[in-house]
C-alpha cells in the first residue's frame, strides 16, 4: 500500500562525530529456521556461551534486564540463521569461532551450525546529502501507548505520522547505543507499508510491519531497529 506522507524531521546539536565506524561480524549458518525459532536459538546459544558476557543475553540476572541497544543480534538473514555482532561484541564472538561451533539442540530441532558465510569488517554510519532508501522487516513499532493512538487515529496519514515518529526514535536509540552522535538535521519518511500482520512473540501477539522508508542517513544493512531487534525483529535492508 503506497503512502505519501509529510517528512518527519529532527534537529540535533552539532557534534564532531558526524560519522561513526563500527566493527562487525556477520555469521550465516547452513541451517534454515522458522522465524519463530530464532528466540529459542538465542536461549540455547546463551546457555552454551553466554557466561562470557551479558552482551549475549542483556540480563544481569534471571529477572534484571539491561535496557540498551543489542550488540549481538540473532536473526534470519538471506533465508538462513545468522548472528550479527557489533562493536565490543565482535571479540566475544571471535573467541567462540576460534574454538568452533558444531551443533546445538533446540528441543526437537537439531541445527548443524557449519558456516555458510562469514563477513567481518566495518559499518559506516553517517549523515548523507543523498536520499537513502531502506526496507524494515517484521518491525515491532507499537508499544501500549502508541498502539492506542494508532488504533484511535481515523486517517491513514495520522497513523503513518505515528510510525514516522517511532522510526525516528528507534534510529536515534540505535545511534546512542553505538555511540554515534548525529550532528545534522535528520529526517525519515515512510513511503509504503508493504505488510501489517500479527506475530507471536513471548506468548503475546504483536502487530508487525514491513515498511519502505527514506532518510538522509546512511545506515548499514542487516542491523535491527526497534523492539526485540536482538531476536530478528526490525531487520534493515538497503534498497539499491
Amino acid at each position: 500500500m503506497k503512502l505519501l506522507t509529510d517528512t518527519f524531521k529532527g534537529n540535533y546539536e552539532k557534534s564532531e562525530k558526524l560519522n561513526k565506524e563500527i566493527t562487525y561480524s556477520l555469521l550465516n549458518f547452513n541451517v534454515s529456521l522458522a522465524f519463530a525459532d530464532v528466540i529459542h536459538f538465542r536461549k540455547v546459544f546463551t546457555r552454551a556461551y553466554g557466561e562470557r558476557s551479558d552482551l549475549f543475553h542483556n540480563h544481569q540476572s534471571h529477572d534484571a534486564v539491561i535496557y540498551r541497544y543489542p550488540l549481538l543480534q540473532y536473526k534470519i538473514y538471506n533465508s538462513r540463521l545468522a548472528i550479527l555482532a557489533l562493536a565490543e561484541a565482535v571479540g566475544f564472538l571471535d573467541e567462540i569461532l576460534e574454538k568452533g561451533i558444531d551443533s546445538l539442540e533446540m528441543g526437537q530441532i537439531k541445527g548443524d551450525l557449519s558456516l555458510h558465510s562469514f563477513k567481518k569488517g566495518v559499518f559506516n554510519f553517517k549523515g548523507s546529502n543523498a536520499v537513502n532508501q531502506y526496507r524494515l522487516s517484521d518491525w515491532l513499532a507499537l508499544n501500549t501507548k502508541n498502539y492506542k493512538l494508532f488504533q484511535e487515529s481515523i486517517f491513514m496519514e495520522e497513523r503513518v505520522a505515528i510510525l514516522n515518529k517511532v522510526l525516528m526514535g528507534n534510529i536515534l536509540s540505535a545511534a546512542k547505543g553505538l555511540d554515534w552522535h548525529i550532528g545534522k538535521e535528520i529526517w525519515v519518511d515512510i513511503h509504503a507499508i508493504e505488510k501489517a500482520c500479527w506475530l507471536k512473540h513471548k506468548a503475546h501477539k504483536m502487530q508487525a510491519f514491513d515498511i519502505v522508508f527514506a532518510t538522509n542517513l546512511k545506515l548499514p544493512a542487516a542491523i535491527g531497529l526497534g523492539k526485540s531487534s536482538s531476536v530478528g525483529f526490525g531487520t534493515l535492508s538497503e534498497i539499491l
